[in-house]
């Protein structure tokens, strides 16, 4: 009689894919690979990024609606802000999985790698993803409406809010201040 194991006890009886030391040190080195070249990869398209931003000065100079220029001003802010954050974000990542590989990295600060990674994904979504999304809408809806946007104060408003609302997470997750229930 053959003993036949099935699809369940296979599953649960297979190895972890880092259950001791070195597989886990493995992974975390496969981690920070990957994470390099994902900033290389930004890094690189950053230079793209630089020259979108002079082909947009270039488009605001010569595109008018009815006598007034796009406003390519908060586009312009939102662009930089979301390289500066992109790059900031996932800084971060590389030295969150350089404490996975190296412990010793952590040097027994408050600011260790339970703190540091909500703020790692955060700045990622928030400043580099958000602010993006930012810059997109401010210039598709001008260009597919032909319209300059309603007011720039808004626009600057908008900006500023964010970038703040942004700064204050920098500050308040590696404080600890995670809740919103105030004691």
């Amino acid at each position: 009689m053959s003993f036949r194991r099935s699809t369940l006890q296979i599953h649960l009886n297979t190895k972890k894919p880092y259950q001791n030391a070195a597989d886990s040190r493995r992974y975390a080195q496969y981690l920070i690979r990957t994470n390099e070249f994902f900033l290389s990869l930004f890094c690189f398209t950053g230079v793209f990024t630089v020259h979108a931003i002079a082909t947009v000065e270039a488009l605001s100079m010569s595109t008018t609606t009815i006598g007034q220029a796009y406003n390519y001003k908060v586009v312009r802010q939102f662009v930089v802000a979301t390289v500066f954050w992109g790059v900031v974000g996932m800084a971060m990542g590389v030295w969150i999985a350089s404490q996975l590989v190296w412990p010793e990295m952590n040097f027994d600060l408050p600011c260790s790698f339970r703190r540091l990674r909500p703020l790692h994904t955060s700045l990622v979504i928030f400043g580099f993803a958000g602010s993006a999304q930012f810059a997109a809408s401010y210039y598709a809806v001008q260009r597919t409406c032909q319209v300059r946007l309603y007011s720039d104060k808004l626009a600057a408003f908008t900006f500023w809010g964010w970038q703040s609302v942004i700064v204050v997470m920098l500050i308040s997750l590696p404080l600890g201040y995670t809740t919103t229930i105030c004691r």
